[in-house]
């Protein structure tokens, strides 16, 4: 039985006035799953973080299943 999406993102990309800091990030969350991001300083963990708290607010994709924006993404 495949779980459910709990979260979503589709081709997310990221600039910084010259700086390309995310370029086409794809992933999917399920239910049940936990996430985690690695990298040296500067690899854009931050700012993928933020993207996807922001993906509503921004008019991005971040479907939720009717939760709350507050629920949606839980970190």
């Amino acid at each position: 039985m495949e779980q459910n999406v709990l979260l979503s993102l589709s081709h997310v990309s990221k600039r910084f006035k010259t700086e390309l800091a995310l370029k086409d990030i794809n992933m999917t969350l399920r239910q049940g799953e936990i996430l985690g991001f690695l990298g040296p300083s500067g690899a854009g963990k931050t700012t993928i973080t933020n993207r996807t708290a922001t993906a509503d607010l921004r008019g991005g994709q971040a479907p939720g299943h009717g939760l709350r924006q507050h629920r949606r993404v839980h970190l």
